[in-house]
């Protein structure tokens, strides 16, 4: 075992080579099964294994690797040793999740556009309903809304608004608040820009 077992998952080579069970540990618990089950058909029929799944770290953290190996028997045909790699692709798996969501957003973000193209008037208010609903679904998030600025800039309303089921409605409380007591909110939506809180 590598001593660069150590950077990639925390253990060095010493301990890797003292537990047998540290590899199985180490499997992220829904890898775990395709994982061992992989390995298995490899150690028995000395095929090619090649695989990207996740381990732990000693600290928790996960590590994505893409895992390539071959085993070598003896001359009656008996497991002797396995020789490999382990290259770390979190990074690039990050990078394809990140792209994933994006891909499922822009084509969210156009169906419901597509979708508003079509109405009637007097169906705005059930399809805005029903947008907020698929964007807080969406996003994991406990509610969505839309707010409503009055033309003189002053106040604003929540006209609709969508709740996770158990999550109690708050649209009636928010009902002509003052603009001025958001300056920086107010400030961001007044250059058309993004208001982006990462922790409330």
């Amino acid at each position: 075992i590598s001593p660069q077992i150590e950077p990639l998952l925390g253990y060095t080579s010493q301990e890797w080579l003292a537990d047998p069970d540290a590899w199985p540990r180490a499997l992220h618990p829904e890898d775990r099964g395709a994982a061992i089950a992989a390995n298995n058909h490899h150690n028995h029929t000395g095929e090619p294994f090649q695989m990207e799944y996740r381990l732990l770290h000693r600290n928790g953290n996960v590590v994505w690797v893409r895992d390539e190996a071959s085993v070598y028997f003896d001359d009656k045909g008996r497991p002797v040793y396995s020789h490999g790699f382990l290259f770390n692709i979190t990074e690039r798996k990050l990078a394809e999740s990140k792209l994933q969501s994006r891909v499922l957003f822009e084509n969210l973000i156009t169906t419901i556009s597509t979708h508003f193209i079509k109405l009637a008037s007097d169906e705005v208010d059930s399809a805005i309903q029903e947008a907020l609903g698929q964007i807080g679904v969406f996003a994991g998030v406990d509610r969505s809304y839309v707010f409503l600025v009055s033309p003189d800039g002053k106040t604003m309303d929540n006209t609709h608004e969508w709740c996770m089921p158990g999550i109690e409605p708050q649209i009636d409380q928010l009902k002509e608040l003052p603009t001025d007591i958001f300056p920086w909110w107010m400030g961001i939506l007044n250059r058309f820009d993004n208001v982006y809180i990462p922790c409330v």
